[in-house]
This record gives structure tokens, sequence and C-alpha cells, in this order.
């Protein structure tokens, strides 16, 4: 017993390397040099929830004013899940290293995901990737969260930087239904009478418009086909009969970026003939 007991004292406790006195000056000189970036950056700070959070251009003038060395360890690229659309949830992460003068460094990572630069809808925010979610910006923003948290976890004291909480889809947020009608949804007309038979209606498209070929042709795209139509000798039915026929469609508002020359190419043929309607005795 009397040995274990002499053991456990010669195993003194860890003890601070700063005094209380040292790190109260310590932090208030990063408070001094955070007061003096806000007034310098005022556009580097945002507020959240009623709190300022700094960005990207601040926690780099901390790095300069700390003097301190910012090395990106590692990268990947992952992905977790899918969007109905058959994108893939792709994302970055980033691990990055800051090192002070004297030697000591702090380790920070960072990841966003695609997910994150949708706007939260319900039922389903998984539908459609978004268009800003490019390699580039999901890259881009892990490398700014893992850069920012390596600076404040050596010498920001742990401060959450701004690009941490910015997530368009974050969880905390109210999320906002759907609207009841899409703006491809077929418009609700006044409901017929049971004994009249409707012609068949045309298939609806509705464009992906995460793809680029998949966005309506613009206004000046449709008046060029027209002109053109015109100049061949269609009549604006023979257009739309053409449209329904080739593409499912009856208005050049709905037709796609990607079947504009095609459309163009029928145009350049002219109008075909049509059978006559047989007489009915």
């Amino acid at each position: 017993m009397a040995k274990s007991t002499a053991l456990a004292l010669t195993d003194p406790a860890p003890v601070p390397m700063f005094g209380g006195a040292a790190m109260a000056a310590a932090f208030r000189g990063y408070q001094d040099l955070q007061h003096t970036l806000d007034q310098a950056m005022p556009d580097q700070v945002i507020q959240i929830d009623g709190r300022p959070f700094r960005k990207k251009g601040y926690w780099r003038g901390v790095g300069i004013a700390f003097n301190l060395t910012v090395t990106l360890l590692e990268e990947r690229r992952e992905v977790h899940g899918m969007f109905e659309d058959g994108h893939d949830n792709f994302g970055w992460i980033a691990i990055y290293q800051a090192t002070a003068p004297n030697g000591r460094s702090a380790i920070g990572d960072g990841a966003c995901f695609a997910i994150e630069k949708a706007v939260r809808r319900l039922p389903n925010k998984w539908a459609l990737l978004p268009y800003q979610a490019t390699e580039h910006n999901i890259r881009s923003h892990a490398h700014t969260r893992s850069f920012n948290r390596a600076v404040s976890n050596l010498v920001g004291f742990g401060e959450v930087s701004a690009e941490e909480l910015e997530r368009d889809d974050d969880e905390t947020r109210e999320a906002v239904p759907l609207p009841p009608h899409t703006p491809y949804a077929p418009a609700q007309g006044p409901t017929p009478p049971p004994d009249v038979e409707l012609p068949p209606q045309p298939p609806v498209r509705k464009p992906r418009y995460q793809d680029p070929d998949a966005k309506p042709i613009t206004v000046p795209m449709r008046r060029r086909l027209f002109a053109q139509a015109h100049a061949k000798g269609w009549t604006d039915e023979q257009v739309k009969a053409m449209l329904y026929g080739a593409f499912g469609i009856t208005s050049t508002k709905d037709l796609r970026m990607a079947d504009y020359e095609q459309a163009m190419a029928l145009i350049d043929r002219g109008p075909q003939p049509v059978a006559p309607t047989p007489e009915v005795p």
C-alpha cells in the first residue's frame, strides 16, 4: 500500500504553461485585432441570429497579423446519397494546418456538400441538384471552412467563422412548403360536362432546369424560328402541328435548347403536306 502511495505522489498533475494574467493579455490582444479588422473590413462581418460572425477575409487578415503558415494537408471528394433527378449529392472535404513562427500548430477540417446549396422545401428537398452546386463552388466552400477553422483553432480561441454557419439548407430554419402548382403544371380549367369527350392532351414536358440543354429557348430564338417559318411558307397552325409531332409540345415556349437546332432544320424543309380530312357522308 505504501509503495502505491509513493508512486502516485511522484506523478504530478499537469500545470498550465501560462498564468491567468498572460492568457488574459493574449485574449485582449486578439480582441483588439478583431476590432481593428472589423472596422477595416466591415463587409467581412455578417449577422446570423443577431450575432456577428467573421468571413474568410477576416481570417486571412488574422493569419497575416500572426504571421501564420497555413498549409493544405488533404482534400477529397465524396458522395453521400443521390438526388431524385439522378445527380449525386457530392461534396468535398479539406484539412488545413496553421503553424505559428514558434512551431505551435493546429488543424482544422471543413466539408461542404451539394445538398447545402438547396433551399429546403417540403415534402422532399432532395428532388433536384441546385444550380449553384458546382464542383468549384462546393470545393471552394469546403476549403474556406477548413482554412478558417485551422486559424481559429490556433489563435482565434476557437471562434466559429461565418462560412461554417452559412447553409442554405439550415435544418434550424422553417421549411417552405412547395406551391400548389408548379410553373409547368397544366392549367386547371372549368370541368366539362360528363357527356363531352375531350380531345387527347399532348404530354407536358417538365424541363430539368439544372441542365442547360433542358432550359426553354429564349424570346429572340422563338422570334427567329417564327420568322424563318413564315419565310418558308409555314402557317402558325402548321408550326404547332410540327412541334407536337416532333417534340410532344404545342408552343415554342416549351421548346428546349437541346431541340432548337432540330426544330430549325424541320422549318427549313418547308411545311409538309397534310393528308386531307375524309368527308363524312
